[in-house]
């Protein structure tokens, strides 16, 4: 409900996004070591709660994503977000699929060809 963060990065920031897709990868892939370290601002009024990412050059990004796994598995929707299981794409994706058995992110371009079988 507030302004949007400040998306400009510096290569450190740059650096700092591309380790949190790494770890982001390690926890799709349920990778029981991986970790996303970073503060979160909770905010209670009432009886509402509210989280709130800070920081500047992508840092806010950090407990962002954390704040939004936390509530996937909540949910119980985090077991939804997949990598394809092409080794050359890996792309994150959200199983929509009745049973959740999907395995790539596009069948067409990442699924098995003719050749593969």
């Amino acid at each position: 409900g507030g302004p949007a963060p400040d998306s400009t990065l510096t290569d450190r920031g740059l650096a700092r996004v591309q380790r949190l897709r790494v770890t982001l990868r390690a926890v799709l892939l349920r990778d029981t070591t991986a970790a996303i370290r970073a503060p979160i601002e909770v905010s209670v009024q009432g009886d509402q709660v509210a989280v709130t990412p800070a920081g500047t050059d992508g840092s806010w990004l950090e407990p962002a994503v954390a704040a939004e796994l936390l509530l996937a598995q909540q949910d119980n929707t985090l077991r939804r977000l997949k990598l394809c299981r092409k080794p050359t794409c890996r792309a994150a994706f959200y199983d929509r699929s009745k049973g959740n058995s999907r395995i790539w992110h596009d069948l067409a371009r990442c699924g098995p060809s003719l050749h593969d079988r």
